[in-house]
């Protein structure tokens, strides 16, 4: 298995429909590949966990990458590993607001708080703390 996270920064005209149709793609498309992780959204950038069989993530990554709701993609970590850190979640979003928020977008209604699971490794789960320190 492998995980793979990446950030990105969100296009300009970023709208909550276009998060809410992210996530539904999302989940849809992980549940067929038995892909999970987390999505998590700053106002600015996107970092994203996927966990799954090697060649399904880098499948999706390939999507992910071509989307035009973000650029500048940048992979920041790809190992491979033996267990999942979102073994339950075939894609949840994460809302984690920056001082310097350039948008007006109110998640609450898709978001839930950024609560790792206990077994996320120590160089993931500094990974995942230190992303709201992001600027654009």
């Amino acid at each position: 298995m492998k995980r793979l996270i990446y950030v990105s920064t969100a296009s300009e005209n970023l709208e909550l429909s276009d998060l809410k149709a992210i996530l539904d793609s999302a989940v849809e498309r992980n549940v067929s590949k038995n892909i999970t992780g987390i999505l998590i959204f700053n106002g600015l950038n996107f970092m994203q966990v996927l966990e799954g069989a090697a060649q399904d993530v880098d499948e999706i990554y390939a999507l992910i990458v071509s989307d035009t709701r973000h650029s500048g993609v940048i992979t920041i970590l790809s190992e491979d590993i033996i267990q999942r850190c979102f073994p339950n979640w075939a894609m949840r979003l994460s809302h984690v607001p920056t001082d310097a928020e350039s948008t007006s977008l109110d998640l609450s209604e898709i978001c839930g708080p950024m609560e790792l699971p206990q077994q996320v490794p120590p160089h993931v789960s500094q990974l995942l703390k230190s992303f709201n320190t992001l600027k654009s």
